[in-house]
C-alpha cells in the first residue's frame, strides 16, 4: 500500500488516505466540466454518492450540497483528481446513517430540507441536496415538490440507472444518509431511530470503490440520460438475443445427438437380426436328412425285372 499525503490543503490539514498501487492507476473520464460548488445536477458528486451505495447496499443515498465544492475540468482523471472535491479533508470514518424509509416519509423529509435550507433564501441558495438513486423536480421559488422518480434497476456493469419510476408512497427504500442531516432531522417522524445504524463508510470510501467498480467507464451528463438509456436497453436487448440463440443451439445439437444415437442404435440392431439370420443359415443343412441312393440289385433280380416287363 502506498500513502497519499497532502492531497487537499486547507484549514483542517491535509487529507491522509493510503491507495494501493491498483488503485493509484484507476481513471474515470470526464467530457464536461463540472462546478460542484453550483446546485446543478453533478455526475461528479453523484459518483461519490454511488460508491456509498455500492457499499452499503442502500436504494438512495442522501447528502448536502456543502459536502463537495471546486470544479473538475474535462479529461481523464484519478482518484486523487476527486479527491480535491471535497472541502473538509477531516472526514469522519462514519459519515452516513442507514435508515428505512417509506417513499411518504423520504419525500417528506426532502420537502422539509428544501423548505429550511434552500428557500429560505431569496436568489442564491445557501444549501442544496446531492442524491443518488432519487430525482426530484420543484417549483420556484417556493420549492414545493413536484415530481418523485427513484431507481428501481440498477446494471453493475454502469454507473447509469436502467429504470426510473414514479415514486410509491408505500414503496420501502433503504436509505443511506449523511450524519449532519440525520442528526438535524432524527427527531422528527421521518425515521425510526431504533431502526437505525451507522455505517463504516465516508465520501472517500465511496469514490475509491466508484472508481474500482467503473474504472475506464466516463461519467455521463444530465442531458445524455435518455440517450444513454436508449444504448443500455440495446444493449441488454442483445444479451438476451444472444442468450436465447444459445439456448436454441444447445437444442438442436441435442436433438442431432439424439438422432445419431438412435440411428446407431437400429443400426446395431439390424446387425444383430442378420447376425442371427445368418447363423440359422448355416445351421440349417445340418437338420436337413441325407438323400438315400438306391438299392444295388442282384443279378437274378435284374433278369426278374425284365422278364416282368415282356
Amino acid at each position: 500500500m502506498l500513502t497519499a499525503r497532502g492531497l487537499i490543503d486547507d484549514d483542517s490539514g491535509p487529507i491522509d488516505i493510503s491507495l494501493g498501487y491498483i488503485d493509484q492507476h484507476l481513471t474515470i473520464s470526464t467530457g464536461e466540466t463540472y462546478n460542484l460548488s453550483a446546485p446543478e445536477y453533478s455526475p461528479a458528486a453523484e459518483a461519490f454518492l454511488h460508491g456509498v451505495l455500492l457499499i452499503t447496499g442502500a436504494d438512495v443515498v442522501l447528502a448536502p450540497g456543502s459536502s463537495f465544492s471546486g470544479v473538475l475540468a474535462p479529461g481523464t482523471k484519478k482518484i486523487v483528481d476527486f479527491l480535491g472535491l471535497i472541502p473538509n479533508s477531516s472526514l469522519p470514518q462514519s459519515q452516513f446513517t442507514l435508515v428505512p424509509m417509506t417513499g411518504r416519509s423520504l419525500v417528506a423529509l426532502i420537502q422539509t430540507y428544501l423548505a429550511e435550507a434552500q428557500c429560505q433564501t431569496l436568489q442564491q441558495p445557501r444549501f442544496f441536496l446531492r442524491l443518488v438513486g432519487l430525482r426530484f423536480e420543484y417549483t420556484s421559488p417556493d420549492c414545493r415538490i413536484k415530481t418523485v422518480r427513484y431507481c428501481r434497476t440498477w446494471i453493475l456493469e454502469d454507473p447509469l440507472c436502467h429504470n426510473w419510476v414514479s415514486m410509491d408512497p408505500s414503496t420501502s427504500f433503504m436509505v443511506a444518509i449523511d450524519n449532519s442531516v440525520y442528526t438535524h432531522f432524527v427527531n422528527q417522524s421521518f425515521f425510526n431511530k431504533e431502526l437505525s445504524q451507522q455505517m463504516d463508510v465516508n465520501l472517500i470510501d465511496g469514490i475509491i470503490r466508484y472508481f474500482r467498480q467503473y474504472n475506464g467507464t466516463t461519467l455521463v451528463p444530465h442531458d445524455n440520460f435518455n440517450l444513454s438509456l436508449v444504448s443500455l436497453s440495446t444493449k441488454e436487448f442483445r444479451l438476451k438475443l444472444l442468450f436465447l440463440l444459445a439456448i436454441l443451439s444447445s437444442i438442436v445439437l441435442m436433438l442431432v445427438v439424439m438422432q445419431c444415437l438412435e440411428m446407431k442404435r437400429q443400426d446395431r440392431n439390424s446387425r444383430v437380426q442378420l447376425f442371427y439370420r445368418l447363423q440359422s443359415a448355416i445351421k440349417a443343412p445340418s437338420r436337413m436328412k441325407t438323400p438315400q441312393l438306391p438299392r444295388k440289385q442282384t443279378r437274378r433280380e435284374i433278369l426278374r425285372d425284365m422278364a416282368s416287363l415282356n
